[in-house]
């Protein structure tokens, strides 16, 4: 029992990590994409999970060279599903 409770502790470690992770790097997201963006830098206001995930798999896999195409490049698709989920909920761009 001890070795179950160990290992549910630790799952729901890795779990709050990722999550902490998700919202740290959507923050980053939301510093440019906010209300106040423009049209060179669009603003997720409005978008769902599922929008802006797609969106952000399509610039992955475009190959481009602005920044944006760099900063993506650095997360996997469950990171980028998960930081979609977190911008869709964040006030700063809601």
């Amino acid at each position: 029992m001890l070795m179950l409770g160990l290992a549910v502790s630790g799952q729901l470690q890795a779990t709050e990590d990722a999550l902490t992770q998700s919202a740290s790097a959507a923050s980053v997201c939301s510093g440019c994409h906010a209300l106040t963006s423009g049209a060179s830098v669009p603003t997720l206001q409005g978008l769902s999970a599922l929008a802006i995930e797609q969106q952000m798999l399509a610039l992955k896999r475009s190959g481009g060279q602005s920044a944006m195409h760099r900063l993506i490049k650095a997360y996997d698709d469950a990171q980028i599903r998960s930081i979609a989920n977190v911008l869709a909920q964040d006030e700063r761009v809601q």
